[in-house]
């Protein structure tokens, strides 16, 4: 499989963002309740407001960028991040109040207008269907090269100041940007010349809706590896900051490792079946953790969980970007993003109200909860099955095209 340059620059971007972010965001939650003193229910809150606000990006830019281009939208998704986390920096080196802190943290999630999402459109315009899953998986190593070395570097940098990790984190989304604004080639065959409407008033398929609601939570089981896993690592399991780094690196190493390995072995007409076993892993995976009696326990939990991810992510991508028609296809990612950020939203704020609240009575009752959650996606998931990956994407086309119809 031969991809072009212009697949390339942009799975070096997400890489070296996505070290960016992780350098310095999962430690966010940590500074605002252990230094600045914030309840973890209300950061929890918070955080889940934020995501709910900015999944909307991921479907603005999805759509804006069918018409406008995709290179424009990334561009400016991670110009905007690099500013307002250089504004974070300063706060909190500063001391300021701790509301522009929130302030600019909710600017930069926001103004992200859905680089992600439209990555995967931009993706999906270069490279046939065949070869999706094979994509997608690089890119998924690219952006976990990034999971990797970000939190391991972030839980160094954190140690001697939380701003010298913001900072740090601000230079590379700049640097990103710069990259994408040099480098990328805008691909703008089959684009809109305006956008019609708001695709969250689409009337989908059946199968369409269901891929979006199992989505929605499976990406609610996904958000705990980071805000809740790192609060519940540190009040219940006493784990440092570095070892809770580490949790992450190696989340990112062994995707690293085997991820295209694993992603070239799914074929395309066996994807609905690797993402409901995906949803197994994750079931195992969380719950183990939250019974781990020691540091090696959690690795070995882990590395169950991104067995998981390895397989769920790409196969997912791939599913979402068969189902899109071609000139509305930002849209779709959009549409789908912006589920799955509202799913992370929620399993977020659920994670962290459990920790805080019920986890004094029942301590792995967070963990429960993903597991239920992931074995009724695992059910769900199946139920696709009676129709064929191809089959939906014709329903789904059909059903545009008649929608478009004129009367």
């Amino acid at each position: 499989m031969k991809l072009s340059s212009k697949f390339w620059i942009i799975v070096f971007a997400e890489g070296i963002m996505v070290c960016g972010y992780s350098m310095a965001f999962p430690f966010l939650a940590l500074y605002l309740t252990q230094n600045r003193g914030f309840n973890m229910s209300i950061v929890g809150v918070y955080f889940s407001i934020v995501m709910i606000i900015s999944s909307f990006s991921s479907t603005i830019g999805g759509s804006v960028s069918d018409y406008m281009g995709r290179k424009k939208i990334m561009f400016f998704s991670l110009l905007i991040r690099g500013i307002f986390v250089a504004l974070i920096t300063i706060s909190i080196k500063f001391n300021f109040n701790i509301l522009w802190i929130l302030f600019f943290n909710f600017v930069a999630s926001v103004g992200g207008l859905g680089f992600h999402s439209v990555a995967l459109a931009y993706i999906s315009d270069i490279v046939c269907e065949k070869n999706r899953i094979k994509a997608y998986s690089i890119l998924r190593v690219s952006t976990n090269a990034g999971w990797a070395a970000g939190p391991a570097i972030g839980g160094f940098l954190s140690n001697i100041s939380y701003s010298l990790a913001f900072g740090v984190s601000s230079l590379v989304f700049l640097f990103a940007a710069f990259l994408v604004l040099i480098k990328a080639e805008d691909i703008k065959k089959n684009f809109q010349s305006s956008p019609k409407k708001f695709y969250f008033f689409y009337d989908f398929n059946r199968d369409f809706k269901k891929i979006l609601f199992y989505s929605f939570l499976m990406t609610a089981v996904m958000s705990q590896l980071v805000i809740p896993l790192s609060i519940y690592s540190k009040k219940y399991l006493n784990f440092s900051e570095k070892q809770i780094g580490f949790l992450f690196t190696l989340n990112g190493l062994i995707v690293v490792v085997i991820q295209y390995f694993i992603g070239s072995k799914i074929k395309d007409s066996k994807t609905v079946n690797a993402i409901a076993l995906s949803c197994l892993f994750y079931a195992l995976g969380y719950l183990i953790f939250g019974y781990s009696p020691n540091y090696t326990v959690a690795m070995l939990s882990i590395a169950v969980v991104t067995l998981g991810e390895v397989v769920f992510s790409p196969s997912l991508s791939s599913l979402v970007s068969s189902v899109s028609p071609e000139s509305k296809r930002g849209a779709y990612m959009g549409i789908h993003s912006m589920i799955s950020d509202l799913g992370r939203s929620f399993g977020v704020f659920a994670g962290t109200f459990l920790i805080d609240k019920v986890s004094g009575v029942f301590r792995e009752v967070s963990w429960y909860f993903v597991f239920g959650l992931s074995i009724f996606s695992f059910f769900g998931f199946l139920s696709l099955k009676k129709n064929s990956k191809e089959e939906i994407s014709e329903l789904t086309i059909k059903k545009e095209m008649d929608m478009e119809r004129p009367n």
